[in-house]
């Protein structure tokens, strides 16, 4: 009788601790949720620790490997972000498999570090995690192979020609994996495909195979004068691809474009108006250095700019012809 009694007290101890640990973790869970935002270790300009980076160490230490694996797949998409986190930094075999099935997985959340805040997408925030952008990431490391796989993966599903309000690639994890890209022949075909598409950084890839049947793609881009975010993205992107495809075709279109600035301020950003300098360098003809030199003439309120834009771009492309054009860092001659 008292070997029965004894054996039910433990039943019911147990099943007791299972229900606390259960109420436990939905708790954590439910406070990821209420808080509604992503956060960072610290709260705000504090040394204090964020109520959500508490949330995110109990999710590494309460919860089994299967309960993270399945909190990945949480409607809640702070919630799937803090789970692969905990995944990755408890080192899960699982973690690879788990971010392949999430690559397409868009969906918007709001985050703070620090004084900052924004918003994300869960699968920026997944490839983050693992070092997709090739920067610091959590205890797991994509192989050669797995970056292979992903980049692949990424430039043929269609979430690339998505775009945000600045008129760029609304997913970031986009961008790092354009600029890393080689231009193989196998790639082609595609890369031609999204720059039609209005995916404008991938101009300088496609740029990349000199390709003259695509002459006429970037004539009509270069000639694109649209007044708009869009605009400012495509100029930034169609300048810079010159260089790797600097078609005599292209030279009257960027000679116009810098007469028509000078003496009308014209003049845009670094981001916008440099690009253009950096086009025309990659013609050293007589032709240019006189174009340079007429800009260089012309005093204007932009005249300081235009020069140092004009400086910076004959010291990152050097050539004899244009000898003389480069100031002097230290006496301005």
């Amino acid at each position: 009788m008292f070997r029965q009694s004894f054996i039910l007290t433990l039943i019911f101890a147990f099943s007791f601790y299972l229900t606390s640990c259960k109420d436990e973790k939905k708790a954590v869970v439910d406070s990821i949720i209420k808080r509604g935002v992503y956060e960072g270790m610290y709260l705000g300009s504090t040394d204090s620790i964020s109520p959500q980076w508490k949330n995110y160490e109990a999710l590494t230490k309460k919860f089994s490997e299967k309960e993270l694996i399945e909190l990945c797949n949480h409607t809640n998409p702070i919630v799937r972000c803090y789970a692969f986190k905990a995944l990755t930094e408890i080192q899960s075999p699982k973690v690879y498999n788990v971010l392949l099935q999430h690559l397409s997985d868009t969906a918007e959340f709001n985050r703070n570090y620090g004084c900052i805040g924004d918003y994300d997408r869960v699968t920026d925030n997944f490839l983050d995690e693992v070092g997709y952008d090739k920067r610091d990431s959590t205890n797991f490391r994509l192989t050669e192979a797995q970056y292979n796989q992903i980049d692949s993966i990424l430039l043929y599903r269609d979430e690339i020609k998505k775009r945000s309000w600045l008129g760029s690639i609304e997913f970031r994890s986009r961008r790092y994996m354009l600029q890393r890209t080689k231009p193989l022949p196998q790639l082609y075909v595609r890369i031609k495909e999204i720059v039609e598409d209005g995916v404008y950084e991938a101009l300088p890839l496609l740029a990349q195979y000199k390709n003259l049947s695509d002459t006429i793609i970037f004539k009509k881009l270069l000639l694109d004068d649209e007044f708009s975010n869009r605009g400012r993205t495509l100029k930034n992107y169609v300048r810079n691809s010159v260089r790797y495809f600097p078609s005599p075709a292209f030279y009257p279109i960027l000679k116009e474009q810098l007469l028509a600035e000078i003496g009308t301020n014209a003049i845009s950003d670094r981001y916008e108006s440099f690009p253009l300098y950096i086009a025309l360098v990659q013609y050293p003809t007589t032709d240019t250095k006189i174009l340079f030199e007429t800009a260089l003439k012309k005093s204007d309120d932009e005249f300081e700019q235009r020069s140092k834009f004009i400086n910076d771009a004959l010291k990152k492309y050097p050539s004899k012809i244009f000898e003389g054009l480069i100031k002097n860092e230290q006496t301005g001659n």
